[in-house]
């Protein structure tokens, strides 16, 4: 009886160290997105905004986990004069995303992650034309695309982690019956918890 209580011991205790990552986490993004937007015939804009984001994923087990996030890749000016007057621009950009976590450990609590999935982008562009002072031209349009990412991150404790990662984000827009190609690259620090 003893040895049988023994054992069920030293299963249960192994079971719960095989099992000691918590499922779920948090990480809040801090970064810098540089976005750029392609009018097509050589006219583009880009510009650097300082992004936010929020993540919450679920882990299967150490290596994989789902996730969703949302960022906010904040906006940038651009002008420029034609031959009836300046016009300011300000370019803003937003994405909901769904995907998956990769991480492949490598040593001190280092690992590489990768990251792939489907976002629900939201772009908008305000202008204003000397030639209609006073007037505000909005143009948004909404989508769904794909985006990529990779990054290291360090588990400080248990449930403690920070990481550093660069991802990709692709929107196709179209305002008033023009294609436009819109790229958010971010460049971003998250600090995450797990419980």
């Amino acid at each position: 009886m003893k040895k049988q209580l023994v054992l069920g011991v030293l299963i249960s205790s192994l079971t719960v160290s095989a099992h000691a990552y918590q499922d779920l986490s948090a990480e809040v993004l801090l970064g810098i997105s540089n976005q750029r937007t392609d009018f097509g015939d050589g006219d583009r804009a880009s510009g650097d905004s300082t992004s936010f984001g929020l993540r919450g994923a679920y882990s299967f087990n150490p290596n994989v986990a789902v996730e969703l996030s949302y960022q906010n890749y904040g906006s940038y000016d651009d002008r420029w004069v034609d031959e009836f007057g300046r016009i300011d621009e300000t370019f803003k950009s937003s994405a909901l995303m769904a995907g998956v976590k990769m991480s492949l450990p490598l040593q001190a609590g280092y690992s590489l992650v990768g990251r792939v999935g489907a976002s629900h982008w939201n772009f908008e562009l305000e202008e204003i034309d000397s030639e209609f002072p006073g007037e505000v031209f909005v143009f948004d349009d909404s989508g769904t695309g794909l985006y990529y990412g990779v990054g290291v991150q360090l588990d400080i404790t248990q449930d403690l982690f920070i990481g550093v990662e660069y991802t990709a984000t692709q929107m196709d827009v179209t305002l008033g019956g023009f294609s436009v190609d819109h790229r958010a690259r971010n460049i971003a620090a998250s600090l995450g918890f797990r419980f």
